[in-house]
């Protein structure tokens, strides 16, 4: 059964493949990935199932995901299908659609959703900052530490998905800090549908210093990190060229995030800062347009923004 199964997603990943997908560049998941999570399933064939869980999205040809999922539990029945040509059956239904999608004009890509990939990730953040000790810790793990803690709190809180670009996500505690934004986040129970985290490391202190601009001769004019002038300068270094066009576009459609009767008032994005100290302790705080610290939010507050 075992030996099936994976037969047959080479099979799909193969056709795929021929039909040559065009890989997204946030959230990906690219062919190469697809062969290796069918040669991650071992011991049993109730590994496979959890293929399922990753909900696959075709853009133009439909979702097969849960197509795809029916056929492995019908290998699985003792009266059920073999697996290699459900799938393969699948896989031929799908491929007419996508036809359709390209004669159409229709881009078709491959995203991923995976509660599992979001999960090694977190047990990354614990290996990595496991062992953090203050006093005999660098300036740049000082700060590499608050942003993995921050990062590990924000999925506590929200349904959210990193769409950093990998090559300037933070991957490990003793990694060369990077210029610009820390974190970027989409959340999937919006309002709001981005958020942008900038993490900062103090000893002491209760409130977030965001840097001020001292060269005023650049395109964006900005006056300190993290107000709206700031984020648009760094947009495209962390998500990309095309997505970054999409966020100036709802900065310049956004409201701030509280009223003059300190009502919050949710827009599209919402900027937050995190202050983190030496006991691994982590505050929150609103960011307004100007990159001012509007006030501190218990992590209450971020859960019921977030979860809206």
């Amino acid at each position: 059964i075992w030996k099936n199964a994976k037969n047959g997603i080479d099979n799909l990943v193969s056709k795929f493949s021929k039909k040559g997908i065009q890989e997204t560049t946030e959230n990906l998941i690219s062919t190469n990935m697809l062969k290796e999570m069918a040669g991650s399933f071992k011991k049993s064939f109730e590994d496979i199932l959890n293929f399922g869980e990753h909900r696959l999205n075709f853009a133009g040809i439909g979702d097969i995901g849960d197509d795809i999922l029916k056929n492995i539990e019908e290998a699985k029945s003792p009266n059920g299908k073999n697996i290699n040509n459900s799938v393969d059956k699948n896989n031929n239904n799908n491929n007419n659609n996508n036809n359709k999608a390209n004669n159409n004009g229709a881009g078709v890509e491959i995203t991923i959703k995976s509660s599992s990939e979001q999960e090694l990730r977190i047990v990354d953040i614990d290996n990595q900052i496991k062992d953090f000790n203050p006093s005999k810790a660098t300036r740049l793990q000082k700060g590499n530490y608050g942003e993995l803690l921050t990062e590990k709190e924000m999925y506590d809180m929200g349904d959210l998905e990193n769409i950093m670009l990998d090559d300037v996500r933070l991957k490990d505690i003793n990694d060369k800090t990077h210029q610009g934004i820390d974190l970027i986040f989409k959340n999937n129970t919006p309002p709001p549908e981005i958020v942008i985290v900038e993490s900062k490391y103090k000893n002491n202190g209760n409130k977030p210093r965001m840097n001020k601009n001292r060269n005023q001769n650049t395109k964006y004019k900005w006056k300190r990190q993290m107000d709206d002038k700031w984020v648009s300068k760094n947009l495209e270094d962390a998500v990309g060229k095309d997505k970054a066009e999409e966020i100036r576009e709802i900065l310049k459609q956004d409201i701030d995030n509280i009223d003059l009767n300190e009502k919050v008032e949710i827009g599209n994005i919402l900027k937050m800062a995190s202050l983190v100290n030496k006991k691994g302790d982590v505050k929150y705080f609103e960011i307004g347009r100007e990159g001012e610290v509007l006030r501190e939010l218990s992590k209450i507050d971020v859960e019921q923004i977030l979860k809206n």
